[in-house]
């Protein structure tokens, strides 16, 4: 009769995340706040002094936002920047804020916009988890965690790189 008790509460607690109402250990994390859903944040391993940090920003509200800063204590700075190709090559350029319309999403994302995170304090290592803050034109801020992941296989030709270059740290 007690390992049938002991059953019966191991199966309660487990029922959650059988039904798909508790997200599993190691799922993406989903941040909200104020009308903004912040989902699939992750960073990219880093044995350098630069890495990056990608997203999906949707904005739940009926009004435009703009996002204009993030901030994390592993790195000096973290920028907003996109990337495009010019002439065949990659090209960051820093950006001064992205528009999230109402309704929409806006990925940020390997070879798009993305935040620089400049000047890392430590490496970056798969499996870690970093501190970010994200900052609106509103004032609003939201406080996200980034799993850092390896991007194995991405390429990325930079200027003056003389060809590609591995993009994984």
């Amino acid at each position: 009769m007690k390992a049938f008790r002991v059953l019966l509460v191991l199966l309660v607690l487990a029922l959650p995340v059988l039904a798909g109402a508790v997200p599993p250990a190691g799922a993406a994390e989903t941040f909200r706040a104020d009308g903004i859903l912040v989902s699939d944040v992750w960073a990219r391993a880093s044995k350098v002094r630069n890495s990056a940090a990608y997203m999906a920003i949707t904005n739940e509200g009926e009004e435009a936002v703009r996002l204009v800063a993030v901030s994390t204590p592993i790195a000096k700075r973290a920028e907003l920047h996109t990337t495009r190709i010019v002439d065949g090559v990659m090209k960051m350029r820093p950006l001064k804020a992205i528009d999230i319309p109402p309704g929409e999403t806006v990925r940020l994302e390997p070879g798009g916009r993305h935040v620089m995170l400049l000047g890392l304090r430590q490496p970056l290592g798969p499996g870690e988890r970093i501190g970010l803050t994200l900052r609106f034109a509103d004032g609003r801020e939201i406080a996200v965690t980034a799993e850092v992941r390896r991007a194995s296989g991405m390429r990325m030709k930079m200027k003056g790189s003389g060809g590609g270059t591995r993009a994984d740290g």
